[in-house]
């Protein structure tokens, strides 16, 4: 290997047309999804396998994990909560055995005594070296003072970094908000983006191992025609099967917003980064391709841009927009 090389393409400068998207792709991930329970912590959690800077294999982990979902006792005053952290690592083949196995414990406190009832989330984020492979990662997170836990699964590759085939990682998806004191790009583990967010960044990696050779990374992001307006009364009639009202989403009928192809002529693995602007609302994918000779690869993630605040609305428009009627 030659190298790390790290490649900045924000807001797709270069534009090209991209060849046909494959109609099934199984690398198609979607983020956590919300899973409330009462009376347990509240946990979106996503895990993506990269090469760090020397290549070596890791996994990067990202969760959320909602305030208002934990206990927190009074502490001289301030607001304290006692998590204990579980992270398990096995192998898609063998589940049973574990790679490796982490233990960690964290205490939050607060000095706001409305932490007790906020929908902000606590940002766990934790780098793991592994080997390359294909891996199932278990999060538990433990309230320790209920003593309540939950868990959270999700699966992964890694590329080998001595093959000779190309390869793409998994993507990572990043928000920003220029509301907040010191706005900083923060991991985004649901399929839901809340409208706040102003920038969107997307990360992935490509190994090409073979010297001379070009590799091309075909990038889209695609708007899927979708049904955002608020339900019609019980005793209207049923809507039409083949309406967007009917189906929710309709994958069928898309539009691509931006696209871009980029030749990268170094070996090694390239790191790659793509940057948005604020969407509106509605359903999203940002999808990766590579075509090479011998090999077509794809990846994509799937995002929903929601209304400012989502999950926890705070604005009367927010508050009241269920409530509408659908002549107004």
């Amino acid at each position: 290997m030659d190298g790390f090389v790290k490649v900045m393409l924000p807001f797709f400068s270069a534009l090209i047309i991209m060849s046909c998207a494959r109609s099934a792709n199984p690398d198609i991930k979607r983020g956590s999804t919300y899973k409330y329970r009462g009376g347990y912590p509240d946990v979106r959690f996503s895990a993506v396998g990269f090469l760090d800077e020397s290549i070596s294999p890791h996994i990067n982990i990202a969760a959320e994990i909602v305030y208002g979902s934990l206990i927190f006792r009074g502490v001289d005053n301030k607001h304290q909560a006692q998590l204990a952290i579980d992270i398990r690592i096995a192998g898609q083949d063998d589940q049973n055995s574990t790679i490796e196995s982490r233990h960690y414990e964290i205490t939050i406190t607060k000095e706001d005594k409305e932490i007790v009832t906020s929908q902000q989330s606590y940002i766990y984020e934790k780098r793991i070296k592994v080997s390359a492979g294909k891996y199932k990662v278990s999060f538990t997170v433990t309230d320790q003072s209920s003593d309540k836990k939950i868990t959270r699964t999700t699966e992964l590759s890694i590329p080998d970094p001595e093959s000779k085939q190309v390869d793409l990682t998994g993507i990572r998806m990043l928000g920003k908000n220029m509301d907040m004191d010191e706005p900083d790009w923060y991991p985004i583990s649901t399929y839901s983006v809340p409208g706040r967010v102003d920038s969107l960044m997307f990360i992935f990696q490509a190994t090409n191992t073979a010297s001379g050779q070009p590799l091309s990374i075909n990038a889209n992001l695609v708007r899927f025609d979708s049904d955002t307006s608020i339900a019609e009364p019980m005793a209207y009639r049923d809507y039409s099967p083949s309406s967007v009202k009917y189906k929710g989403i309709e994958t069928d009928d898309k539009k691509i917003i931006q696209q871009s192809q980029r030749k990268l002529l170094q070996e090694g693995s390239i790191f790659i980064e793509f940057k948005f602007s604020q969407q509106e609302r509605g359903n999203y994918r940002f999808e990766i391709q590579s075509n090479k000779q011998d090999s077509d690869l794809y990846k994509a993630r799937d995002f929903g841009v929601k209304s400012t605040n989502y999950p926890a609305l705070k604005t009367a428009r927010e508050l009241a927009r269920p409530l509408s009627l659908p002549d107004g």
